[in-house]
């Protein structure tokens, strides 16, 4: 699996933000539009493939929200958008309850997920979801875009797994996953992982070669938080990297501090949702 990952600051990002905004151009298969104010959801729009669960909880202090997939997975050709906006000190804790399957392309069209998440500067939010699971031969397109007024914070994940291609396949896997973080109207960070395996290629060769035999990304963030989340996170990942040995993790800081990003790898991507639960929950501590 060959991994491009590229990570934008704002010197450098004007050309790369159209690019890895997700344009649908037509109306989403599924929709899923919620505000929380003070804590309390409201759903604005919800139909298809997504719902937001009737369930709470409580974890990290904040209350706990699940979003449902009533559907098998992702196919071809489906626009699927979930939108979430905070307000009113409302602190929130967002999971999925079980992994998102993309499906085989067979005629070249895309699978594609839009997220944008508004935080008001009196709120946060946690949003670490289930695994995206890419089986052979299909094609996933994925954007989210994180809007924080000055003062909002926000920690959000996002991981994919693709599944292994067998000896004598031949389809062809493409994944392109984008975050754009937007912090006091202005867009700060562009972070962008593009992955891309033809089987015909020797493709277990290629992926011994380039990823260490890894088949699973993702990246967590960390925003708004400022120099001193920072460092906290410098001191966490050299402690959780050496306790957890099937995840090799490296980490990235924007020029003013306001987002720092860690990249994970690993053989499974439970693994890696567990590392960033527990990084998750040793930094809010």
């Amino acid at each position: 699996m060959t991994v491009n990952t590229s990570t934008l600051t704002s010197k450098n990002l004007p050309a790369a933000i159209d690019s890895a905004r997700c344009s649908f151009g037509m109306e989403p298969t599924s929709s899923l539009v919620v505000d929380f104010k003070n804590g309390v959801p409201r759903c604005q729009e919800q139909f298809g493939q997504f719902r937001l669960s009737n369930r709470t909880t409580e974890i990290f202090g904040r209350k706990r929200f699940f979003i449902t997939e009533i559907g098998p997975g992702l196919f071809p050709g489906e626009r699927h958008q979930i939108s979430l906006s905070l307000s009113d000190k409302s602190n929130v804790v967002i999971e999925s309850q079980s992994a998102t399957k993309v499906h085989l392309c067979e005629d070249d069209r895309y699978a594609k997920m839009k997220q944008n998440f508004k935080i008001a500067s009196d709120c946060s939010l946690i949003a670490l979801l289930a695994p995206t699971i890419s089986y052979e031969g299909s094609n996933f397109v994925s954007s989210i875009q994180l809007d924080l007024a000055l003062g909002g914070e926000a920690i959000t994940s996002e991981i994919i797994a693709k599944v292994a291609p067998t000896k004598n396949s031949h389809g062809t896997t493409t994944i392109d996953m984008a975050m754009e973080v937007i912090y006091g109207g202005e867009t700060v960070l562009i972070d962008r992982i593009a992955t891309h395996e033809n089987p015909l290629f020797d493709p277990l060769g290629a992926r011994q070669r380039i990823t260490g035999g890894f088949d699973v990304i993702g990246t967590i963030y960390f925003c708004g938080f400022g120099p001193q989340g920072d460092l906290k996170l410098h001191e966490l990942t050299k402690i959780g990297t050496s306790a957890m040995t099937k995840v090799q993790s490296s980490l990235a800081t924007s020029p003013m501090e306001q987002i720092t990003l860690i990249r994970g790898r690993a053989r499974d991507p439970f693994y890696l949702a567990s590392y960033f639960s527990w990084l998750t929950e040793n930094f809010l501590n």
